[in-house]
């Protein structure tokens, strides 16, 4: 129990990694990439639907302000979305 601390933990694995033979350590670096390369795509992945999402969420915002009667140019300070994308939106639903 006295070596389940975070960092006993930490060196030794770091102890056993620096007893690798070349080619272990070779397959673990490239385990290693793969991993970070993994994370990395599905972190992107999910940045990007918050994104899209919130995107979807104002140009909804955007409809309804339009249904009000709002200006574009209350709807663009509001949506923060920019005013050629208002227009569109206001085009697409023949507002």
């Amino acid at each position: 129990k006295m070596f389940d601390n975070e960092i006993f933990l930490k060196a030794f694995e770091i102890a056993k990694i620096s007893k690798f033979t070349t080619e272990q350590m070779e397959l673990y670096q490239e385990s290693l990439n793969t991993y970070r390369d993994i994370h990395n795509v599905t972190e992107t992945a999910r940045i990007e639907g918050e994104i899209k999402g919130e995107i979807k969420a104002q140009k909804k915002i955007a409809v309804a302000l339009m249904e009000e009667g709002a200006t574009d140019e209350f709807i663009v300070k509001i949506t923060k979305l920019p005013l050629s994308e208002v227009q569109g939106i206001r085009k697409e639903n023949n507002f």
